[in-house]
This record gives C-alpha cells, structure tokens and sequence, in this order.
C-alpha cells in the first residue's frame, strides 16, 4: 500500500516495524535506505544511447511520494527518460497490469513495438502477458547484447 501512495510513509515504518518486532526510530533508517540507493551508472549511458537512437525511455519505478522526491533530486534520474510513471503517484505498482497500461499510454506506444525490462522476473510477466517484449536484467552487457538480438539500436 505505501508504494502505490495508499498509505503514509509514517504508517508504513510503524506498521514494518512492529511486524518485525524492532524497536527503532524510523528516522534513522529511512536515512540510512535512501543512502544506501546509487544509481547504475552503465545503465544510464545505455539508456542515452537509446535515446540518442531516437527510442522513446520510461522508468517504471515502484517507489513513494516521500522517496522518489529526494533520489530524483539527489541523483537527476528523471532527466534520463522521457517519462517517469512512479507507482505513488499513479497508485498501482508492479506487477499490476494497470502501471504497464499507463506507461505505455504515456508513451504514446504499442504493446508489440515496446521493451520492457526489469531485474525481477515476477515483474515481467503481466508486460509478456499484455504483448510487450520483455528481459530479465542481469548486468549491462547482458542487456546490450538482447536488447541488439531484438534488432534495437544501441
């Protein structure tokens, strides 16, 4: 629920918290798992290259009204795709079908002329079911080498 902004970033550690049995401020660890996020930077050179190949890019990012905010500031993320759809923002997250819908949607595209990749194979699934292309990320080489056996220019 607090990924898909249905709940407040307050209730979400309380709630995780006490699921786990630990007593802590959840303060600290917020600040201490948004330090912990660094973006890939060999996935970023890729995705210029696609763009630069005139391909239109979107991140589809489960992440929250509170979280994203800051790591797009910190690190510019948005200023990499076209288009950003943010699971708290548009109040479903992967793997329901609805994100990939509105991302495609957002992008102006087809399931059959779209990519989609992600390092979580239960993500790709409802991608694959609706017609989209999928691949599993393991590292960038890997990537490059299907995005180029799916005849996409890198």
């Amino acid at each position: 629920p607090y990924f898909s902004g249905h709940i407040s970033e307050k209730e979400f550690w309380l709630n995780s918290l006490s699921d786990l049995w630990i007593d802590a401020d959840y303060v600290n660890l917020r600040e201490k798992l948004l330090n912990f996020y660094e973006p890939n930077q060999w996935m970023f050179a890729l995705i210029n290259s696609l763009r630069e190949s005139h391909y239109k890019t979107a991140l589809l990012s489960d992440q929250t009204n509170e979280w994203w905010p800051f790591l797009n500031q910190k690190y510019a993320i948005s200023s990499y795709f076209d288009e950003c759809i943010i699971s708290s923002e548009v109040g479903h997250h992967k793997p329901e079908p609805e994100i990939y819908h509105i991302a495609l949607q957002k992008l102006h595209s087809q399931p059959h002329a779209s990519v989609f990749i992600d390092d979580l194979t239960h993500n790709l699934t409802p991608a694959d079911d609706i017609g989209i292309s999928t691949i599993l990320y393991i590292d960038t080489t890997q990537l490059r080498k299907e995005l180029i056996t799916l005849n996409i220019q890198v």
